[in-house]
């Protein structure tokens, strides 16, 4: 799957790289045959591999010869949907006679034997295993019948109990399987077509298990086994300051060892860097032969050799058979950064700050950087921790174990000493020594420390603060950066209008955007009542940029008051290259387009569903991306819940960096989704035409998709397909995040396996359960494509099921480069990839995006679209094609059809409920 840059010398030679648009899974699967073959089976298995590696090479020229043969400039902006037809559900074996025996004992021990051999299957759970084995049906053909057909939809796995199958691959035999072999495991992952036909030559038995047993085993145990797991670690005391997400990411490290009675977990005197919970069974806690004490479900033990590596101060023994959860110090560091305790304390620190009057009015990045510039000190009982006559405003403590006792009585844990002090600038001073009533741990800090790392004085910054959360709340302003919000913020005027009062009315000219700090505004249009909004809501903002006549009239409702912004005041604080791009995004908010106000100026690109033609609007001349899904093609794909889910997810996104929605359509044929027209290249062909590309530029790519994940993530949306050909580099240099069919709403984890095997996450191949960090991973492969010219995981391999397994076995095939080359780039890759999802981010996305690789690095140039992009697409002109569309006569609808190849009237609306599933899409007739 490799790009063409950065080929030298010292990388590996990447190859070309097929591209089928909107397919998830590009490559054709070929099941794994190679398990268990024997020494007389190696000839036949070479003349396999020959052939496999034949069709490879003749699928991947034929592809690229089509694929440049159809390729034009202007890529296309949304690809088609890639399901598998309802109506093609093809059965498997289907000459078989299907039963479900009882399992006898060599059953069981046969089907273990192969499942234990297996990548995937041998990293199951014990539980789940069990439940794979009581799935499966036995299968009984008959000599010289089908099993499954080559390029046939897969369904089913199997382990041969019993006779001799053989394998063809194009027509020629390549292969023998006999007892205890399996094939047909790339089926229980995904629905992919086979890459083989599997036929019996003599009776044979087959034990066979579907994929929606298989992924209703995998996620339903997955996800009990770690709701469980989280509660242990929720109702263990030592764990009680964590945040939920440190929790999660604990449970992702724990590992399960499993005790048989009399076993000794723990032997006094050893040395020991592992702490265990008792999930399952009892045990028996021993010092010198005597008992101390028993442990039991949810408790725990050898904290003190986690925390200080110390050698175990007693025994404990397995008294019947024991399931321990276990945690290694090293694990704990990897995960929590540094000593646990250590974590605790600012966990503490963080819930004072929140439960502080005036320091929970910091950003999260003030509240972070605060948090990480306090001190933290252990105070033995009666130590002087304020000497009397100290300034009041001189420093911030925060105890955070044990208590204080000042000249007003006791300062208990967690209340905040000083911040009011410092806030008010009081000139106060402490009338007698504050002590230690108790062994104590505070937090503290300096005032020019603290104003150090919040920036400034707390009055201008809190100020700020809510200014520009404000400011941010206006689309128009998201991608501005701290200079020009502050420049925005000196300019913002306050206004007052009593109840009842004019602020505007319709056709007025327009010269200002109005933000309401409080009251509530009516608006109305042609005197009917629209709607009314209320505190931080927004209005006029098209007036700062056009200058327009306003569109509607506001009245106070109440006493109202607002900030004002004039048009004159924003243009002094923005340059041109801003100023160019809002126009360019506040004329893709037009909720006033129809469907009669466009022309088809011509095709952009084709799907098994879908098809994208370019748009032009008849008066003002602006261009679109129309996709359109025949309601025919919904039915038949299946397709209901995932168009509408596309629809919702593009509706919430509003981002530079990501194709913008403008309106949806519906007919009695097809439903429309009008876009923002994204003319430029894929980044798959950019990669290739740059050819070397240096970390610099790596770091634009890079640190583009991670702005793109930040807000997806933010917002709960996982995308799940993250790679090359999925972004699109504009006419200006930018990156643009296309393709929506794939994200989802994500609350919890998630267990379907969806994208592309060699930018997968292990936890989505394993069905173990995955959030919005398995993009995270996605991102780490493309960072390591742009780098290094191929990916770490199958760059050669076009069998999905072999890309899994790399991907399982994590084995990062870095090129032979020097060791001080790279350092901090390989030293984040390292990180994206990591198989514990939750160390991918460092804890969060501003701490991601504060990795040494980025250092120096100018984030708010780069939102801004002010930093100098590294590779502009040369693009065909297409003002001709632009101008013969708008004086054409054209019938949009025979244009469309034509291009769909099939004659079906209108939809039977009633007997598939589109009101029900399509309810939302505007219509149009």
């Amino acid at each position: 799957m490799g790009s063409c840059s950065n080929k030298s010398e010292n990388t590996k030679q990447g190859i070309i790289k097929v591209k089928t648009p909107g397919k998830p899974v590009l490559t054709e699967p070929s099941d794994n045959l190679e398990k268990d073959i024997k020494p007389e089976n190696l000839k036949d298995l070479e003349q396999s591999r020959q052939i496999e590696r034949m069709n490879s090479q003749m699928k991947i020229e034929m592809d690229n010869l089509v694929r440049n043969l159809s390729k034009t400039k202007d890529v296309m902006q949304i690809k088609a949907f890639s399901k598998v037809k309802s109506t093609q559900n093809i059965t498997e074996a289907a000459s078989a006679i299907v039963t479900s025996p009882n399992k006898t004992h060599s059953d069981i021990e046969l089907i273990r034997k192969c499942l234990a051999k297996h990548f995937l299957l041998g990293q199951l759970m014990e539980t789940q295993i069990k439940e794979m084995i009581n799935g499966m049906k036995l299968f009984t053909m008959e000599a010289g019948k089908n099993v499954f057909q080559e390029r046939q939809s897969g369904n089913l796995f199997f382990i041969i109990a019993s006779g001799t199958l053989e394998v063809y691959i194009s027509g020629e035999k390549v292969n023998t399987l006999e007892q205890g072999m399996s094939f047909g495991e790339g089926a229980l992952l995904q629905n992919v077509p086979r890459a083989a036909t599997i036929n019996t030559i003599t009776e044979c038995t087959l034990w066979g298990l579907d994929r929606e047993t298989f992924r209703k085993v995998v996620a339903e145990l997955n996800a009990a086994n770690f709701e469980e797991n989280m509660k242990i670690i929720e109702n263990t005391s030592i764990f009680a300051e964590l945040t939920y997400d440190q929790k999660e990411a604990l449970v992702e490290s724990l590992s399960i060892i499993n005790f048989e009675p009399g076993c000794n977990i723990t032997k006094e005197g050893d040395s020991g860097d592992l702490m265990y919970i008792i999930k399952e069974g009892n045990a028996v806690c021993t010092k010198e032969g005597a008992e101390l004490c028993r442990f039991s479900k949810g408790e725990c033990f050898g904290e003190q050799a986690l925390f200080f590596k110390t050698a175990r101060s007693a025994t404990i023994t397995a008294l019947d058979n024991v399931k321990c959860l276990s945690l290694a110090s090293e694990t704990l560091s990897q995960v929590l950064g540094s000593h646990l305790q250590a974590i605790i304390y600012k966990n503490s620190l963080r819930l004072a700050i929140k439960s502080s009057k005036y320091l929970k009015k910091l950003s999260k990045m003030q509240e972070e950087l605060l948090i990480r510039s306090m001190s933290i000190g252990d105070f033995s009982q009666d130590t002087v921790i304020i000497p009397s006559g100290t300034g009041k405003n001189s420093d911030i403590i925060i105890p955070l174990k044990g208590e204080l006792k000042g000249p007003n009585g006791t300062i208990r844990a967690l209340k905040v000493i000083g911040e009011t002090e410092i806030i008010e600038n009081s000139t106060e001073t402490w009338t007698s020594d504050v002590i230690a009533n108790s062994n104590t741990t505070i937090g503290y800090i300096s005032r020019a420390l603290f104003e150090e790392a919040i920036g400034g004085k707390y009055s201008d910054c809190v100020g700020n603060n809510s200014k520009i959360r404000l400011l941010k709340s206006v689309p128009l302003f998201r991608t501005l950066t701290t200079e020009q919000y502050n420049g925005i913020i000196k300019a913002l005027r306050l206004g007052e209008y009593g109840d009842g009062q004019t602020i505007f009315e319709e056709n007025d000219p327009g010269e200002s955007l109005f933000i309401i700090k409080s009251g509530m505004v009516d608006i109305k249009k042609k005197g009917n009542y629209i709607r009314s909004i209320s505190k931080n809501d927004y209005f006029g903002e098209r007036s700062i940029l056009f200058s327009s006549p306003r569109t509607a009239t506001a009245i106070a409702k109440g006493r109202v008051i607002v900030w004002v912004l004039f048009r004159a005041d924003f243009l002094l604080v923005i340059n041109d290259k801003i100023r160019y791009n809002l126009v360019k995004r506040i004329e893709l908010q037009d909720e006033t387009i129809k469907m009669q106000d466009l022309k088809i100026v011509k095709l952009l690109g084709k799907g098994m569903t879908g098809i994208v033609f370019l748009a032009v609007h008849k008066h003002k001349k602006l261009l679109y991306a129309l996709k359109t899904v025949h309601r025919q093609k919904i039915y038949e794909y299946n397709m209901y819940h995932g168009i509408q889910l596309e629809r919702d997810i593009l509706l919430q996104l509003d981002h530079t960096f990501i194709m913008k929605l403008v309106k949806t359509f519906k007919d009695k044929k097809r439903i429309y989704f009008l876009t923002e027209y994204v003319r430029g290249m894929d980044l798959f062909d950019v990669i290739r035409a740059m050819n070397f590309i240096c970390e610099k530029h790596a770091r634009f790519f890079v640190g583009s998709l991670m702005l793109v994940l930040e807000d997806l993530h933010e917002k709960s949306i996982v995308y799940r397909d993250l790679k090359p050909e999925n972004v699109v580099v504009d006419d200006e240099g930018y990156l643009k995040l296309i393709d929506f069919g794939t994200a989802k709403f994500i609350k919890g984890r998630t267990f379907s396996v969806l994208g592309t095997p060699q930018y997968m996450a292990p936890e989505v191949i394993m069905g173990t359960g995955y959030t919005v960090s398995a993009d995270l991973w996605s991102l780490g492969i493309m960072m390591f494509e742009f780098l290094f010219g191929y990916v770490p995981f199958g760059e050669c391999d076009t069998d999905p099921v072999v890309v899994y397994e790399k991907v399982l076995e994590r084995n990062i095939d870095y090129p032979n480069i020097p060791n001080n080359v790279y350092v901090e780039a390989r030293d984040l890759c390292e990180q994206l990839l990591s198989k514990n999802p939750i160390m991918r981010n460092g804890g969060s996305s501003e701490i991601l995006k504060k990795h040494k690789w980025f250092t120096g690095f100018d984030w708010e140039l780069l939102i801004s679209r002010q930093e100098l992009p590294p590779y502009v697409p040369k693009l065909s002109k297409i003002e001709k094609d632009v101008e013969k569309a708008l004086e054409s006569l054209q019938n949009i609808d025979d244009i469309i059809g034509k291009e769909e190849g099939f004659a079906i009237e209108n939809f039977d609306d009633d007997r598939y409920e589109w009101s029900k599933y399509l309810e939302n899409f505007a219509g149009i007739y």
